[in-house]
């Protein structure tokens, strides 16, 4: 008999994956709200708090299951 082991990692998304998120969650969906090219402008967190304000469905964090 095999023996698995499985475990919950909650990890933080990126920028990237929480735009995706967005834009698929969203039919309003505008990346132009977010400006073009000024990631190192402005703090990576800048963006994080428009999205929890202008999409407020997509997550911060999620669930990983790892299974061994």
């Amino acid at each position: 008999m095999e023996l698995i082991s499985n475990y919950s990692v909650e990890i933080d998304l990126t920028l990237e994956q929480r735009l995706e998120l967005a834009e698929k969650s969203y039919s309003m969906f505008d990346i132009l709200d977010f400006g073009v090219g000024i990631e190192s402008i402005l703090p990576i967190e800048h963006y994080h708090n428009m999205i929890d304000t202008y999409y407020p469905g997509v997550p911060r964090k999620t669930v990983v299951k790892v299974i061994i």
